[in-house]
């Protein structure tokens, strides 16, 4: 079993096909890479804190290189897999 920044790390080059949009073939392969629907809600929660934990510092890095195609980058990335993972939080009876 990996950790969550392992599991992250894996997938650093993850960007969804269409720029706001996660489709279902990802959703699928997110589900499957972090195994999401095997997790409590708490684990749902860790999980998402530290993407956007790792996310940010990553954003924050290409920002202050002046690297704004790969922050936007970074940014539909974090976003896609926050809201799969949300998805999967309200599925166990959490909040988002």
């Amino acid at each position: 079993m990996k950790t969550n920044f392992q599991m992250i790390m894996d997938i650093r080059d993850y960007c969804p096909e269409h720029e706001g949009m996660t489709s279902m073939r990802e959703i699928k392969m997110l589900n499957k890479h972090f195994d999401l629907d095997k997790m409590s809600l708490l684990d749902l929660q860790n999980l998402r804190d530290m993407v956007v934990l790792v996310y940010s510092n990553w954003m924050n890095d290409e920002r202050s290189k002046g690297e704004m195609d790969k922050f936007f980058k970074l940014s539909d990335a974090m976003q896609s897999i926050t809201c799969v993972i949300d998805h999967f939080k309200m599925k166990v009876g959490g909040e988002v």
